[in-house]
């Protein structure tokens, strides 16, 4: 079940280490300032790292603030981090079921968690006469020239048995050091890390309670100083040299010691990157992308915008699932949304086709960290009541996977009702001539940043007067606004 001691010794140097640790059970608790340290990362979406966020903890209990920047992988930490004490007396017999601080006070098992400058493929657990029980592989990430290292110990052996109650060690070895942190395990009442040790004098500090008989229950002993659970107010907020973001503002509690790596997600303030997928409808007119990019450039110089089309003419949501350039696009352009456009045929005779594409695309797209949209088409100037269908297809789907629609096809038919004199289609009754590619860009441009396109000029073409464009800008933004 167990190793024999001499590999223990020769692993972790135990001519010096093995009379500290075994000291241990003599030495009396020493108080010190509970602190806490932390390794974060934030991310765009929950995927892209984001650089150069400045990230602020405040502790509500101490009044103190603690500021870290991100890397270029999204990595930041935070050290030391000083909590309130509480002081605590307990006999020298009372049972102990829990420590504060435990990473896993209810489970059979404990995780742990070293931060150091190497990495390190796995720990070794050792039982308090120096045997070790077993091997336990790490993950390890690097957090700019350090490295945060977790895993997860079942409180079982090599075979598999559970082994007794007691102190245990997880240790970790790298060049000319050694990490421990020792653990309680309790196969009935859980099991508690005590303390993340840079080295075994730093493990005496921190030490808070002994160890009766490692076969039963465990005991304490004396007076012992312990944390009490601590909330922080954290800000995540755009850096001066970094992207922007929408800044969040929560509350996370920390314990004594290391605390598990923690994700911050945040939100594009406006999508940078916007992609529009489609077919002969999103291409003609140069692209709905092209207008979309001169409008926006021209209403907001000083928005980094950059917008994009993948689009063929006949193509399907499904033929793009299909081909490797339009996925290679989604997979590599960084895009915070993308605007998917169906076949105008085949999502009127086939919804369930059109469906399977929708959802294809968006669980792709979804795992870029971008959001998906849908782009409502409008009825062909033949067949003006098959709007409703449109209408009713698109928002099937949207409800099903919760992305919003934007609706394109209404503003054409509020034009058609309001504006008949104002003719969208080109000359084949189905794609858009330049006022019908106006409309729809305007659209876009009202419910993406849920602003108004009105008084935006950017179009200079004799098939649409000054007063024209205004129209089509009020129908876009009422149509948008009333959705």
């Amino acid at each position: 079940m167990y190793e024999p001691i001499h590999e223990l010794c020769v692993t972790m140097n135990w001519k010096i280490y093995f009379p500290v640790i075994a000291c241990i059970l003599f030495v009396p608790a020493v108080q010190a300032q509970p602190s806490a340290s932390i390794v974060g990362r934030v991310l765009l979406n929950g995927v892209q790292p984001i650089a150069n966020a400045d990230i602020t903890y405040y502790n509500t209990a101490t009044g103190l603030s603690y500021t870290s920047v991100s890397d270029l992988d999204g990595y930041y930490w935070l050290n030391d981090m000083e909590l309130p004490v509480e002081e605590r007396t307990t006999s020298s017999n009372t049972p102990i079921t829990r420590t504060s601080g435990a990473t896993n006070p209810v489970g059979a098992g404990t995780s742990f968690y070293f931060l150091h400058q190497h990495p390190i493929a796995e720990v070794d657990v050792y039982d308090i006469l120096g045997r070790r029980v077993l091997s336990i592989p790490v993950q390890s990430i690097r957090c700019a020239d350090q490295w945060f290292s977790s895993g997860y110990w079942n409180g079982a052996c090599a075979s598999g048995v559970s082994v007794a109650n007691g102190r245990y060690f997880v240790v970790a070895n790298y060049p000319g050091q050694v990490d421990v942190i020792p653990v309680i395990h309790l196969r009935d009442g859980g099991a508690a890390t005590l303390v993340h040790s840079q080295n075994p004098s730093e493990l005496l500090r921190r030490m808070s309670c002994t160890s009766g008989d490692i076969t039963g229950s465990m005991r304490g002993q004396g007076e012992r100083t312990t944390a009490l659970t601590n909330d922080f107010a954290i800000t995540v907020q755009p850096g001066e040299e970094g992207p922007l973001f929408e800044e969040r503002e929560f509350v996370r509690t920390l314990e004594d010691g290391f605390n598990p790596m923690f994700t911050d997600t945040v939100r594009a303030t406006q999508p940078a990157r916007v992609l529009f997928i489609g077919n002969s409808y999103t291409n003609f007119n140069d692209g709905m992308d092209t207008h979309l990019q001169a409008l926006t450039d021209m209403a907001h110089p000083e928005w980094p915008c950059y917008i994009e089309r993948a689009a063929f003419g006949g193509y399907s949501l499904q033929d793009h699932y299909q081909n490797d350039y339009t996925m290679e696009r989604v997979r590599e352009g960084e895009w915070d949304l993308v605007i998917l456009q169906g076949s105008s045929i085949s999502h009127n005779s086939d919804p369930e086709y059109f469906y399977l594409g929708v959802r294809q695309m968006k669980a792709a797209i979804d795992s870029t960290g971008a959001q998906t949209a849908l782009f409502m088409t409008w009825a062909d100037e033949y067949h003006p009541r098959i709007i409703e269908d449109i209408i009713e297809i698109h928002e099937t789907i949207a409800d099903q996977l919760d992305i919003p629609v934007y609706p394109v096809g209404i503003a054409w038919e509020n034009t058609r009702i309001q504006a008949p004199d104002l003719n969208l289609y080109h000359e084949d009754g189905y794609h858009p001539n330049l006022k019908g590619t106006y409309l729809s860009v305007c659209v876009f441009y009202a419910a993406i940043y849920s602003e108004s396109p009105e008084e935006q000029y950017f179009v200079d073409d004799a098939q649409i007067p000054l007063e024209k464009q205004l129209t089509l800008q009020q129908i876009a933004w009422e149509t948008v606004i009333s959705y």
